[in-house]
């Protein structure tokens, strides 16, 4: 990847709902809190990173990495986030990511590059064994004004929005444990009993 092309975005926006309404980010999971986790993962692979988060805000702050609120769209999911980050972002390509997945693959960036450079797409989008997995994306900062029209007109589907650019589809189906999500009480413990089993 050639020196400041792509910024990380990690959502951490979300009301937590499963959670109990408590900040995803910043509970803890193995000792530390989960952002810390996407940090230590996604930072060595990007050149630099974004937070989208709307409560708490010091303390996400403290990572020293510039934090972003939902703005004009707030209330209106991870698109929100993506949105405020593609204005925001410093580099021609922004790699989105949340941040309950404790355990991103080291070659997510450099993967999500290749495909882009190799299709000559402005957008992709990793899956899965499940499919696509539309928070998982690497998109051209010249989409914003695709995704302020979306938002405009009452679109909120973080999945519907991206089929609707055509990206080239990344295959991680061998880094299944990527896509791991710390949803629930339930998925919390039970990472933190064996990441494995999660």
């Amino acid at each position: 990847m050639n020196s400041g092309t792509i910024t990380a975005l990690i959502l951490a926006g979300g009301k937590g709902v499963r959670m109990g309404r408590r900040n995803k980010g910043l509970m803890d999971c193995s000792g530390r809190p989960l952002i810390e986790h996407a940090l230590q993962q996604i930072t060595p692979q990007v050149d630099t990173v974004l937070i989208s988060a709307n409560d708490d805000l010091d303390q996400y702050r403290q990572y020293h990495w510039p934090v972003l609120t939902d703005g004009e769209y707030a209330d209106c999911g991870p698109l929100a986030g993506i949105y405020q980050a593609l204005l925001n972002c410093p580099t021609d390509y922004l790699l989105t990511l949340p941040c309950d997945a404790p355990a991103i693959s080291p070659v997510y960036a450099q993967r999500m590059w290749q495909a882009i450079q190799n299709s000559g797409q402005r957008s992709a989008v990793a899956s899965s064994a499940h499919g696509l997995e539309p928070v998982f994306t690497l998109l051209s900062i010249q989409c914003v004004s695709l995704l302020a029209d979306y938002l405009q007109q009452g679109g909120r589907r973080a999945g519907e929005w991206i089929r609707q650019l055509n990206p080239v589809t990344v295959d991680f189906s061998d880094q299944q444990q990527m896509f791991t999500n710390i949803n629930t009480p339930e998925n919390l413990a039970l990472w933190q009993q064996d990441p494995q089993d999660a």
